[in-house]
């Protein structure tokens, strides 16, 4: 059994984990401790990430308003991994040992890759299809209205 990836714990600015904002409340969501978690949506607010060891398990990130901005520190190497916002960025860093094929695609913005080695290179103004390594996990990364860059470490 694959280890699962080990994520910090999503908080938003009162320290409460899981409360949803009331509209109109921006809230910064943020990850403080260690913890397994899958997937997380938020309707409004930001969301910041760090992952410790997430090379092989994968999780989903979604904000409807705010962005999205996290660290791999270890080289992602199997798993599906998604981030996706409405209105705002999506901004990664991710170790460029790491092996994915990365799909980001956006409706009114830029997509900007830094410091990967890619291959099997597909882009339009709307959308970049890569290869980073062999290809091994599936990254995703998407906004409607933002920027979306990528930078290898």
């Amino acid at each position: 059994m694959a280890p699962r990836p080990l994520l910090d714990q999503w908080h938003n600015n009162s320290e409460r984990s899981g409360i949803v904002p009331h509209a109109g409340e921006s809230r910064q969501l943020k990850l403080k401790r260690k913890y397994y978690f899958p997937s997380h949506v938020s309707q409004y607010g930001d969301i910041d990430f760090s992952c410790s060891i997430c090379g092989t398990g994968g999780f989903s990130a979604q904000t409807t308003n705010g962005n999205i901005a996290g660290t791999f520190f270890t080289p992602i190497i199997a798993g599906n991994y998604s981030m996706a916002t409405q209105n705002g960025n999506v901004q990664v860093t991710i170790p460029s040992a790491s092996s994915f094929k990365l799909t980001a695609s956006l409706v009114n913005g830029n997509i900007q890759t830094t410091n990967l080695a890619l291959t099997s290179q597909t882009k339009t103004s709307t959308q970049l299809t890569v290869t980073v390594g062999t290809g091994t996990a599936d990254v995703r990364l998407s906004t409607v209205n933002g920027q979306i860059t990528i930078n290898g470490t």
